[in-house]
């Protein structure tokens, strides 16, 4: 249907809107208008998606000299396709309307992905592990090797020839390609998919691909170098971005690592050595084109302007990169010296908190390794794979990893830490770990903001809003919860906080002993397991917790008991495996068996799996999924955002735990009309401040007689709740728009503005005839006053307020 937004014409794939829909893409709206930056909270299962799309693809076409783009980010690949058809069924409506009103219609729109997801080279794509396939490809498009490939040296890719070759002239004007589409006109053109999607990504409308396009500074630069600051940039399912932001600039440094790097450098120095023996010109030459990329490197700043005089680009290269690593051998001796450096610091008995200035001071006390050099290592490396003309990337992980940490270490001072811990923090066998850990989120973001018109942050599950823009440092023009409104009581949230003897039930760590508490999450298992239909999720703080509850419930065979009722399921740490789990509880959903999936908050499946419908009528969050508090990287983490954020220790640690119990408990609810029971079984859910971080759509839903209960209270609960469920229903006609009500209230809107503009009106001129007498009168009174000599500022005044007393009336 067609119907409008103040002036926006908005073309929406369905003949009804429910009211959040509409509230939703009237907040979007306001947002662009302004061309601010925004988080909207949407409830789960309201069609967030559909709705995102079909606005501001309504607002493309309308503003097109306003806004150019949407780059629309996912986290995973499975996301972005499903984005993508989703943008198929919005568009394919859009352009019926469109060509109905006889206008020119051309939408472009494009996923971008991975080499590994789009190739369709027979000789790469068969590789086993993906990282494989990109060093394939590098084996069969790198300059030298397409240089030898011109002499008829080397095998070539015949698709990636082709589409340099015909690059200028490949042109697409509409249509939207997911990867399989991608891929298919590949086959049909002879042509890559993955380079077809980089040149379709300047100039599409719409352009969807994975958040670290936007966030990873190196694949930034490569793909949106060419795009303007008109674009609209969404993150969707954002409320885990933070801790995205923070992987971009973290770097963990183990054992098994160091030992993978020397025998990289081992490697690189047999390379040297054959390469001097073969070909002393590509050495002699290798400075040369490190200087000719630190050039290129400089004229993309675009705040280095005044670096375009002739022959500055050469004398701050000298001047900058040191002598010990301007030379191939030199260069590999520097990347022994870090090695040593860090494999002795792997053998301290006690934990490190270092800063970069100390941990640099370290470097250059102890292994006489400057700073500056540190700054190149990862540019130094590149250049060095590619004059040893070196293609298996996969095999040299290890050593450009320590010269990526190299380089972070050098030129970032504030908001990281370097932190050693000489064992895991789970007790397991030792592994000392060091982390060069990021503590600002703001960091990796803080472009985006800068770069980009709007920049909108979206999930079901963001509560509370305010922490987001004090952790990652902007100023939103909006914050909005939208709640959502229920024809009847589809979700019940529960929290359970006694057991089995009125015991507390808690996850701490002090209650992990307690056998009593163990037997009570097991009995209260098997209370729901009796009485719900179908799927249960159950979603454990952690994998530690996890096994150790099972393995207990198993010696006390509250195990078996389970499988009376249902089957039982779990998450792993193994994806193929966890596939399969998930595959055998659906199944025996479908045939009505019902089961049990036990996962972990924070895990795959709480991040990315919808148990819609009988796949999860019932989810339960067995203890509170705080993380561990005694863990130096969260410490020191909150410890930043407290010193610059004035975010508390518990402020953060609630919220975080609150948003993963959030997320877990809306896997159960995908649609309006589904239905789910929810339960938080933990002491800690039942304080007000906690209750208080939820989102607002569930908080609402938490009746006070549902709160601080016993186990033995919950089945009473479940079985009203299913019998209630089980009744036949309607949805009510109050809870949605149809085209006609949403033209109605259209009219209603111009004809409430147009009596506002009528008012207004009049206003104005009553106010300038009001200023005309006032006038009038004040050169009446000057008279009286030259006549009379009275107090002529005194008469002002009591004409001003007299005219202001009719002014206000």
């Amino acid at each position: 249907m067609k119907f409008y937004i103040n002036d926006l014409p908005v073309y929406f794939p369905y003949q009804s809107l429910y009211k959040e829909q509409l509230e939703y893409m009237k907040d979007l709206k306001l947002i662009l208008d302004n061309q601010g930056h925004g988080i909207i909270e949407m409830p789960t299962g309201t069609g967030k998606t559909v709705c995102l799309l079909s606005l501001i693809s309504s607002y493309l076409l309308q503003n097109q000299g306003k806004f150019k783009k949407l780059l629309y980010c996912t986290r995973t690949v499975v996301e972005m396709e499903k984005t993508i058809e989703e943008l198929k069924f919005v568009l394919e409506n859009t352009k019926k309307y469109i060509l109905e009103e006889k206008r020119e219609f051309k939408f472009l729109c494009t996923a971008l992905s991975a080499r590994s997801n789009l190739c369709i080279n027979p000789l790469v794509q068969n590789q086993q592990k993906k990282e494989k396939i990109d060093d394939e490809c590098l084996k069969l498009t790198a300059k030298w090797v397409r240089f030898r490939g011109e002499k008829g040296e080397q095998k070539l890719c015949t698709f990636f020839e082709n589409f340099e070759e015909k690059k200028e002239e490949i042109e697409f004007k509409e249509g939207i390609y997911n990867i399989d589409d991608l891929k298919e006109i590949g086959k049909q053109k002879n042509i890559c998919p993955y380079f077809l999607a980089r040149k379709l990504v300047n100039d599409s409308n719409i352009v969807v691909y994975n958040y670290m396009y936007l966030l990873s500074p190196q694949m930034k630069d490569i793909i949106n170098k060419s795009l303007q600051k008109d674009c609209i940039v969404v993150f969707d399912e954002a409320h885990n971005i933070d801790n995205i932001c923070l992987d971009v600039f973290t770097v963990n440094i183990n054992k098994r690592l160091l030992d993978s790097a020397y025998k990289n450098v081992e490697q690189l120095e047999l390379k040297i050595d054959n390469m001097k023996n073969q070909s002393q010109q590509s050495l002699e030459n290798e400075y040369k084109q490190l200087l000719n990329g630190l050039k290129k490197k400089i004229l993309l700043q675009k705040n280095n302007f005044y670096l375009l005089i002739k022959g500055v680009f050469e004398e701050l290269a000298k001047q900058s990169i040191p002598l010990q690593i301007r030379l191939a051998k030199p260069f590999v001796l520097f990347l022994k010296k870090i090695l040593m450096f860090l494999k002795n610091k792997l053998k301290e008995k006690n934990c490190i908190n270092q800063d970069p200035p100390q941990f640099l001071s370290d470097m250059q006390i102890q292994n006489h390794i400057d700073q500056t050099s540190l700054k190149f290592a990862e540019e130094r490396l590149s250049q060095l794979f590619m004059s040893l003309e070196i293609t298996d990337n996969d095999e040299y992980v290890a050593i450009t990893t320590i010269a990526q940490f190299s380089t972070l270490l050098a030129m970032n001072q504030r908001g990281f830490k370097i932190i050693f811990q000489p064992s895991p923090l789970d007790g397991s066998l030792s592994d000392p770990l060091l982390t060069f850990t990021c503590l600002d989120s703001s960091l990796a973001i803080q472009n985006v903001f800068k770069e980009y018109a709007s920049v909108i942050l979206t999930s079901g599950t963001m509560s509370p809003l305010d922490i987001y823009p004090k952790i990652l440092n902007f100023n939103p023009f909006m914050l909005k919860s939208i709640d959502i409104e229920l024809s009847r009581n589809s979700i019940n949230p529960i929290i359970v906080t006694k057991g089995l003897d009125f015991t507390a039930l808690s996850s701490e760590f002090e209650a992990r002993q307690n056998m009593t508490v163990t037997r009570s999450f097991g009995a209260l298992l098997i209370d729901i397991s009796k009485i719900c239909p179908d799927g249960i999720v159950a979603f454990f703080p952690s994998y530690r917790y996890m096994e150790q509850i099972i393995f207990e419930w198993d010696q006390d065979g509250i195990l078996d008991e389970l499988r009376k009722y249902k089957l039982v399921y779990f998450e792993s740490k193994d994806v193929a495996q966890t596939s399969q789990s998930l595959f055998h509880f659906r199944r025996a959903c479908d045939y009505g068996r019902g089961a049990i999936f036990f996962s972990i908050a924070r895990g795959k499946v709480a991040e990315g799996i919808d148990f819609n419908e009988q796949y999860g009528r019932c989810v339960i969050m067995l203890g509170f999924p705080v993380q561990n508090s005694n863990d130096p990287i969260l410490l020191e983490r909150v410890k930043y955002l407290t010193e610059n954020f004035k975010v508390t220790k518990n402020e953060y640690i609630e919220f975080d735990a609150m948003r993963q119990c959030a997320q877990c408990l809306g896997r159960v609810m995908r649609g309006k009309n589904d239905y789910g029971l929810m339960i938080m079984a933990e002491k800690r859910f039942a304080r007000s401040l906690v209750k208080k971080k939820l989102p607002e759509w569930i908080k609402k839903q938490i009746k006070d007689y549902n709160v601080d209960i016993s186990s033995e209270v919950v089945s009473a609960i479940a079985v009203n709740f299913f019998k209630e469920m089980g009744q036949e229903f309607i949805m009510n006609d109050k809870s949605f728009f149809n085209q006609q009500q949403l033209l109605e209230m259209q009219d209603i809107l111009q004809i409430k503005q147009s009596s506002i503009d009528e008012n207004l009106q009049l206003q104005i001129q009553y106010n300038q005839q009001l200023n005309i007498d006032e006038k009038n009168q004040v050169f009446q009174e000057k008279i009286i006053v030259d006549s009379n000599n009275q107090n002529e500022e005194q008469i002002y005044k009591n004409i001003s307020k007299k005219f202001a007393k009719k002014r206000k009336k």
